[in-house]
């Protein structure tokens, strides 16, 4: 009977040590790999920094003839750009490919900052 006694409570403990171990890496991971979570430089430029990421990543699918929006233009972006944060931050987009955590970060950022042509 002890001996029952004993495998129950070691699996109980092992149990509990799992649980509390898987925890605390989501916790970490969620905390360090989501780009919702990362503070923003000032000054994230449109032709520097967006831009050549929409160019690309983006370009080969929304140019216009393939799928809408057409992101060749600021303007075409700039009215666009909540929803491109939005899903690239949810890695829906690009279909194709992928982006970076910086890469959506800066997206991110110049999106907060009021998507400027800079």
């Amino acid at each position: 009977m002890n001996k029952v006694k004993f495998l129950m409570s070691f699996a109980l403990t092992l149990g509990i040590l799992i649980q509390f171990s898987c925890e605390k890496n989501v916790e970490e991971d969620m905390g360090m790999n989501d780009p919702n979570e990362m503070e923003c430089e000032p000054g994230t430029s449109f032709s520097m920094d967006v831009k050549p990421i929409i160019d690309n990543n983006c370009i080969s699918c929304h140019n216009g003839s393939v799928q809408n929006p057409d992101l060749r233009t600021y303007q075409a972006i700039k009215n666009n750009s909540a929803r491109i944060k939005e899903l690239t931050a949810s890695r829906v987009m690009p279909q194709t490919g992928s982006l970076t955590d910086d890469q959506i970060i800066l997206i991110g950022c110049w999106v907060d900052d009021g998507a400027p042509d800079n």
